[in-house]
């Protein structure tokens, strides 16, 4: 099987069989190569080039990059008194504006009912939503 390339962004991924099994792998950027990775499933290790070539972008942070930034904005974290007064009060608040009609023995319509595209929709639709009121009820 010969190489295989693929455009992604700036860079190129380019696989193909590794000698011994499996399927071996880099992204190019630039002209220059990145590290081999190596994999027994050939869609997994495409998966895995595209994540390092999105990690070459200039302004990818990843996860601890994600943590420190929301740190700066909320330093004691989803419990601290910010995240609290900015974050919690109004979610909380949409919450139960939208689940204050949310129960098929209430015959108000709720925002999801006034979404749907037609009355006949899928009961599948209407049976996840009992169920979550339900279990929110339990709770």
């Amino acid at each position: 099987m010969a190489t295989k390339s693929q455009a992604y962004g700036k860079a190129t991924l380019r696989w193909q069989p590794a000698k011994d099994g499996g399927f071996e792998g880099a992204v190019i950027i630039g002209g220059e190569r990145g590290e081999i990775l190596s994999d027994e499933i050939e869609d997994r290790l495409v998966s895995r080039l595209r994540n390092e070539a999105g990690k070459l972008e200039p302004n990818y942070i990843g996860m601890d990059g994600a943590i420190a930034r929301f740190l700066e904005f909320m330093p004691d974290g989803l419990r601290g008194e910010r995240s609290v007064s900015e974050e919690r009060d109004y979610k909380l608040a949409a919450s139960r504006e939208l689940n204050a009609g949310c129960c098929q023995s209430n015959r108000k319509l709720s925002p999801i009912d006034r979404a749907l595209p037609f009355p006949g929709m899928p009961q599948a639709i209407r049976f996840c939503h009992s169920a979550r009121a339900a279990e929110r009820r339990v709770l």
